[in-house]
């Protein structure tokens, strides 16, 4: 198999196991208005389409971190309604440099506490 093959193959085994893992969520909404977050492609090799559903109004930050927590990019960060909102990753850090491949954590945080996540996997 080629090179081209292999990354494809690989690309293909990432993506059916993230499509089994579930979103991450911690906090008090309850399941019609929980906060929610997905990205799309997962695994991506270019820009990624960050959805996130708010449950109510009020500030919200959405971020990209590595496996070792450090923030990579602010995405969002300020007052937003209640409701579905989307954002674009170009793949940049905040330093202007292109993310590594490898697998980020995009991070929904709500004024009041309330956190979810979701594991992003970027790939060459």
């Amino acid at each position: 198999m080629n090179a081209a093959g292999e990354n494809d193959a690989l690309e293909n085994a990432i993506q059916t196991w993230f499509e089994g893992q579930p979103t991450l969520a911690v906090g008090d909404a309850d399941a019609h208005t929980r906060l929610r977050l997905a990205t799309s492609p997962n695994p991506a090799r270019g820009e990624v389409r960050i959805t996130y559903t708010l449950p109510r109004d009020g500030g919200a930050e959405i971020t990209v971190h590595d496996v070792l927590g450090r923030r990579v990019a602010t995405l969002a960060s300020g007052a937003a309604a209640a409701g579905t909102h989307e954002v674009r990753w170009d793949g940049h850090a905040t330093d202007g440099a292109t993310a590594r491949a490898g697998v980020y954590l995009v991070r929904v945080r709500l004024a009041d506490g309330t956190t979810t996540s979701t594991r992003l996997v970027r790939i060459r």
